[in-house]
Parts: C-alpha cells; sequence; structure tokens
C-alpha cells in the first residue's frame, strides 16, 4: 500500500543509554521545558528523556517529514493503557510497555482480560481494519460510536489517544520535549 501509517507515541519506560557527553545538556533542557526543579523528580525526567528519545521523538519527527515531503496522509496514535501493574511491582506507573499495543489490535491477549481492554480492543481492531481497507482508520465514516481520528498535522498537532475510556485526539503529549530533543538530535548531526 501506498498509504502512511505512522504508528506511535509510545508511553513505555525505556531509558536510552545516552553519550556522556550529551546527557547532562538533556537532562538540563529537560528540567528546564517541563519546569522540574526538585532533584528528586530527576527519575521523573529521565524516564520522560528515556520514552521520548526511544520511541516518541523518532515516530513524531518521522510524522513531520511526512507531512512536508510525502504525499500520504499521516495519523498518528499515542497508546494509554494503564497495563494494571500492582503497586508491589517495580513496573507500577511506568505506564504501558512497548508493543504492549500489538494484542489489541490482534485481539492476542495471554491470560485475563478486563472488560476495559475489551472495549478498547474493539476500538484499536475496527481502526486497523478500516486503515487495512480504505487507507484511513474512520472508514468511510459510517460507525458513528467509532471516534473520528484526525490527520497529523505539523501544525496544531493532533493524536489519536487510545485508551479504554474511549478513544479522543488530543495534542500531542509533551511536545515541548519532542522540541528539545529535536534541538539536541540537529546539535549532534552538526557535530560529525
Amino acid at each position: 500500500s501506498d498509504k502512511f501509517w505512522c504508528c506511535r507515541i509510545d508511553s513505555a519506560f525505556a531509558l536510552n543509554r545516552l553519550h556522556n557527553n550529551c546527557t547532562s545538556f538533556i537532562i538540563y533542557q529537560c528540567l528546564h521545558t517541563i519546569q522540574v526543579i526538585e532533584f528528586c523528580k530527576i527519575c521523573v525526567v529521565l524516564n520522560v528523556l528515556g520514552r521520548y528519545s526511544a520511541f516518541g521523538w523518532q515516530t513524531w519527527i518521522w510524522g513531520r517529514l511526512q507531512n512536508d515531503h510525502g504525499k500520504q496522509p499521516v495519523y498518528l496514535y499515542y497508546f494509554d493503557q494503564d497495563p494494571g501493574y500492582p503497586e508491589d511491582s517495580p513496573k507500577y506507573g511506568h505506564g504501558s510497555p512497548h508493543g504492549q499495543d500489538v494484542d489489541y489490535v490482534f485481539n492476542s491477549f495471554r491470560g485475563e482480560v478486563s472488560e476495559s481492554d475489551r472495549i478498547l480492543c474493539d476500538y484499536m481492531m475496527e481502526y486497523w481494519t478500516n486503515f487495512a481497507k480504505y487507507g484511513d482508520p474512520n472508514g468511510k465514516g459510517d460507525n458513528p460510536n467509532l471516534p473520528v481520528w484526525p490527520l497529523f498535522r505539523n501544525e496544531n498537532s493532533q493524536v489519536m489517544v487510545l485508551t479504554a475510556d474511549k478513544p479522543h485526539p488530543a495534542p500531542v503529549p509533551d511536545e515541548a520535549s519532542m522540541w528539545v530533543l529535536d534541538e539536541y538530535f540537529a546539535w549532534r548531526r552538526s557535530q560529525e
């Protein structure tokens, strides 16, 4: 297919190993951008930094470049289904792990599945099927119960937030951090 499907801005915890010479620059920029002042919140910054540098920025910039140079529309999503880790788990509060969305697309769960997981699974299977059939996750627009997935645009960027509460369009989560990473990667490219 010549249609363009830009997959996801991940909500996973995935700390990238960064070059020593750039870590302090990025941490400073993230601290400044998301206004984290207390030192004890540095792990939050590292979580955001790792998540966005490993998954989010590449998808976000890929969508932006497709809009600038490509011929097909872009549909971005932010998967935000709580994996339900217990409070005593080391993974508690880290959000959706990378790849968790695949079980929802293909209804390939293992073990018990909650009602909210089934609801989100139904939405996602319909979106993916529509995209495969029509090149648009909204299909022909004939399901009034399917929230409209907006095109991703470079100005006033919107993503589809996929959550069991109900999928809904929203601004790119923490887009300011994407811009910080974009500046950093531009700086890295200029040094080579």
